[in-house]
């Protein structure tokens, strides 16, 4: 048996989508709003304002103008045959077109961290990586994590140096390596 569940209101033109889609916002924001939860902020259990819900329902009747909305089918299979049980139809809302898809505000956390290991990587073929993980480690934890140098040279020398010592001399696992570890004579 195939079943098609189509989501209330859909099949009755735009209108009536705007309802279905608004309906839904609306169970959401009252389902906030009565039951917060705990991994949420404040700020997102927080009653959603009048002003909110009304920029809502006007991005909702702009977004149904704009034919941003798009039906996507998904089927419901059983785990052990793989026979599909049921096929879901679901609503997706398309980005609008000109708007940034992240701000800066928002990237720059992102750049913090990409940066710094896209040049580990590039370190580890060109200085090894004993070395490339010490420069890493120390910069990461005084740019980021705020700690005494003192503290992140400590942390930065003792994990490359643990690390040698348990793959090189204990496993001899060859680990790729830099011109320090070659004047070793490893």
């Amino acid at each position: 048996m195939l079943a098609l569940m189509l989501p209330f209101g859909l099949a009755f033109g735009g209108l009536a989508a705007i309802g279905a889609v608004s309906g839904i916002v609306a169970a959401v924001l009252w389902r906030r709003q009565a039951a917060p939860r705990q991994d949420r902020g404040a700020e997102e259990n927080a009653a959603p304002t009048a002003a909110a819900i009304s920029s809502l329902a006007d991005d909702l009747a702009e977004a149904v103008n704009r034919n941003e909305f798009f039906l996507v089918h998904q089927p419901k299979m059983r785990a052990r045959s793989g026979e599909v049980q049921a096929v879901e139809t679901l609503i997706r809302w398309r980005q609008r077109a000109g708007e940034v898809f992240v701000s800066l505000e928002a990237l720059m956390p992102v750049l913090q961290v990409l940066v710094p290991t896209i040049l580990y990587v590039v370190g580890v073929a060109t200085i090894g990586i004993y070395v490339s993980s010490a420069l890493y480690i120390a910069l990461f934890m005084i740019w980021q994590g705020k700690f005494r140098w003192w503290l992140a040279a400590l942390v930065a020398i003792g994990v490359p140096v643990a690390l040698f010592l348990l793959f090189e001399v204990w496993f001899l696992i060859p680990l790729p390596k830099g011109p320090l570890e070659h004047l070793l004579g490893y």
